[in-house]
């Protein structure tokens, strides 16, 4: 039971840290990238292979919802990756659709 319990929680790591994610920041903007951790008590998250979206346009009603849904029109403004962002003062993650991480990671 206990090799069944360790390979589930294994399972469930390994899922968290492959989540692409677009994540809000007060204070650092608007980021997309592998959600490798985030502490709810600090409000930091660590993405890998990060973008910063410094612009967007989002199909459908242009929010960040939309974008992690829908994907974004061809005109964005992302730069290339990042290794291991740190992000801080993160107010919102939003998990992304793989039609949205294509059209992020077409980009850069």
């Amino acid at each position: 039971m206990k090799a069944q319990s360790k390979m589930k929680t294994k399972a469930a790591v390994k899922a968290e840290t492959t989540t692409y994610v677009i994540v809000r920041s007060s204070q650092a903007g608007v980021h997309a990238g592998i959600l490798v951790s985030y502490d709810r008590a600090t409000r930091h998250a660590v993405l890998r292979e990060s973008r910063r979206l410094w612009q967007w346009y989002a199909v459908g009603k242009g929010t960040l919802s939309h974008l992690a849904v829908l994907g974004h029109r061809p005109q964005c403004g992302i730069t290339g990756p990042a290794v291991d962002s740190v992000i801080a003062d993160v107010c919102e993650v939003l998990t992304c659709t793989p039609v949205s991480r294509a059209s992020i990671e077409a980009l850069s």
